[in-house]
């Protein structure tokens, strides 16, 4: 199934608040791939996974986190 609205929170850079990427509809099976931000390129070797916001086909909101794991939002 596809997953909609989905979000990349991303992090604040210098005195500005924390802001979200919009990334829309990720359709089943495919990845999306975005260039990282320039403060992520200076801390990471390799590619890291993100945390993401999303939600289902049933309009349930979600929560993937770092590490992988998975939580509904309310």
């Amino acid at each position: 199934m596809p997953i909609y609205e989905v979000e990349l929170p991303l992090p604040a850079r210098g005195d500005e608040e924390p802001h979200v990427e919009f990334v829309g509809l990720v359709p089943p099976g495919q990845t999306i791939q975005r260039p990282a931000p320039t403060e992520w390129l200076r801390t990471y070797v390799e590619p890291e996974p993100v945390q993401i916001e999303f939600l289902d086909s049933a309009g349930r909101r979600w929560s993937r986190d770092e590490q992988g794991t998975l939580s509904r939002s309310e």
